[in-house]
């Protein structure tokens, strides 16, 4: 099943790249970031946005055969917004700077973009996710964690806690590792950090981006010297070990 309809710009933009033809690069780049394969075909488009093309610069992106296979069972009028119907995400990707409510989700605008994302069921192991943020960590010179509740349970015996983050994970190297949650409770545990490794270094998370009192998803922010990767966990740091919950978690970059 398709997953998202274009509107007719970017319809033609994408045969347009298709056929070697596109000249906007920044657009390229920004609808290339957002688009899910496949998309709705719909032979009343196609059909639109040949004559639109013939109309405006005498020659069209569609070749004779493409648009015979497509028009060879006619085509009915559709609006786009039928055509989103037809769709998983019922969205209709544009450029256009008029268009940002809901179908339409603009490929230009900074409040949209796709990331990749794993999750784990309950009762199922996650190596994988666990390798996948250790090696994302391995060239980090700093680690921002948000989560108030990232310390419960560490002076409980038999708990499990978030303390493999330290043993297994984070890389035992030159390392600033800063907490958006920095009261007495991990204060207190700062020594106990800070003698796992000679190089690293506990300290309170001083920035606006994120809040104590306001964010409620748990965070593991990556910084590294050219870039920086925002891990943003479902149910807290302690589901990396504890398997009695389901966790998502999205990786994205800042």
């Amino acid at each position: 099943m398709p997953k998202v309809t274009l509107d007719d710009d970017l319809f033609i933009e994408y045969f347009k790249f298709k056929n070697g033809k596109s000249e906007d690069h920044s657009l390229v780049h920004n609808f290339f970031s957002h688009l899910k394969m496949p998309f709705v075909k719909s032979p009343c488009q196609i059909h639109r946005c040949h004559k639109s093309m013939i109309a405006k610069r005498g020659e069209s992106v569609f070749s004779t055969a493409l648009l015979a296979s497509f028009l060879s069972g006619g085509y009915p009028t559709k609006s786009l917004e039928e055509l989103a119907k037809q769709s998983k995400y019922r969205i209709i990707l544009t450029s256009d700077p008029n268009k940002h409510s809901f179908p339409y989700l603009n490929v230009n605008s900074p409040n949209v973009e796709l990331n990749y994302s794993k999750s784990c069921t309950s009762n199922v192991p996650r190596n994988d996710l666990i390798d996948h943020i250790k090696s994302l960590c391995v060239d980090a010179n700093k680690i921002i964690i948000c989560d108030n509740y990232f310390f419960s349970g560490w002076n409980e015996n038999g708990a499990i806690t978030t303390e493999p983050l330290f043993d297994t994970i984070l890389p035992k190297k030159q390392l600033d590792i800063e907490f958006v949650s920095y009261g007495k409770k991990t204060r207190a545990k700062k020594n106990r950090i800070e003698t796992k490794h000679s190089e690293w270094t506990m300290q309170s998370y001083t920035r606006g981006r994120y809040s104590r009192e306001n964010n409620h998803d748990r965070y593991l922010v990556i910084e590294k010297p050219n870039h920086s990767i925002e891990v943003m966990l479902s149910s807290g740091f302690l589901y990396l070990w504890k398997l009695d919950k389901e966790i998502n978690c999205v990786f994205r970059e800042l």
